[in-house]
């Protein structure tokens, strides 16, 4: 009895793969990386060109949002399905 090659395509060599995959892997790590840095910088750069009094209310109303961020509650499902 012949099985053609075809029969068997489910069937991969995972090993060849997993060079391939380690590669992609660090070239996304590399990009996000990268790509923070760079946001990093624009947003540096965005608050240098601000003037004090602007620098200033910008800082004000982050830390009023990030305080009432905190004080917000779980969802609902979370809070019912939490773990004990």
């Amino acid at each position: 009895m012949l099985i053609s090659q075809s029969a068997y395509a489910q069937e991969s060599n995972n090993k060849e793969k997993e060079p391939q995959n380690k590669h992609l892997k660090e070239r996304r790590k590399e990009r996000k990386k990268a790509t923070e840095k760079a946001e990093k910088e624009a947003y540096k750069r965005h608050l240098d060109i601000q003037d004090k009094k602007t620098r200033k209310r910008i800082k004000k109303n982050k830390k009023a949002a990030d305080k009432r961020k905190m004080q917000k509650k779980q969802g609902f499902f979370k809070r019912i399905f939490k773990r004990s």
